[in-house]
């Protein structure tokens, strides 16, 4: 998989959603509920706020619409393939944004903090909150990456 890690999205949000299983449910949902049989076991038992946390979340990636609860067409397309594919699809867009990327490479908590609050001008605690975020996807990543046995390379201006 090549991936060319573009800037955040720092007019939008940075995500707060801890389960990509659970940003994945909502996606689904708003598909059709394809995937609900290999999504049983995820819960969608969530605050109000925490529904926000997780639509955003889907909002940064590009995946649903900012405005009205809805999927964009890439969310439409991420949606309608096999839940393999989608996984694998989530990989490369979750890796596809700088600041994941970064901690994907580097593995350094205080790095990621730095960049978003250099991106994103966050202060107090927030910084460690979304790194440690940041980690979780990155973990959940590593995760998908090894089970389907994908291998990564960063797409530079001479590489394809």
């Amino acid at each position: 998989m090549f991936i060319k890690p573009k800037n955040a999205k720092v007019e939008l949000t940075f995500p707060q959603a801890n389960d990509i299983y659970k940003i994945i449910k909502f996606g689904d949902g708003l598909m059709g509920n394809f995937f609900e049989k290999r999504l049983n076991n995820i819960s969608l038992d969530i605050s109000d706020r925490q529904i926000n946390y997780y639509y955003s979340s889907g909002v940064y990636l590009g995946l649903f619409k900012q405005r009205d609860r809805a999927l964009t067409e890439l969310g439409e397309l991420v949606f309608s393939q096999n839940f393999s594919d989608v996984l694998r699809l989530l990989v490369y867009l979750i890796l596809s944004d700088q600041v994941f990327y970064d901690f994907f490479i580097n593995r350094n908590m205080k790095r990621t903090e730095e960049l978003l609050v250099s991106l994103f001008n966050l202060d107090g605690t927030t910084p460690g909150r979304r790194a440690e975020q940041v980690k979780k996807w990155i973990d959940w990543c590593d995760i998908v990456i090894s089970e389907q046995k994908i291998e990564i390379f960063e797409m530079t201006e001479g590489s394809m």
